[in-house]
């Protein structure tokens, strides 16, 4: 599942200070968006998404 947040950066901060776990670190991808990934309870993950700049 893709989510697409306003400020992914912040959406960053919130999910870390929850104490989740990112399954990936918010990275600057090469075709335009920044995000980075969570794991569900059943495995699934989430996508936090945003445009850069």
């Amino acid at each position: 599942m893709v989510i697409d947040v306003d400020d992914v950066d912040a959406t960053w901060n919130a999910v870390v200070a929850r104490g989740v776990d990112p399954a990936e670190d918010l990275v600057d991808r090469p075709w335009g968006l920044r995000d980075f990934r969570v794991h569900d309870p059943d495995g699934y993950y989430r996508r936090f998404t945003n445009r850069r700049g």
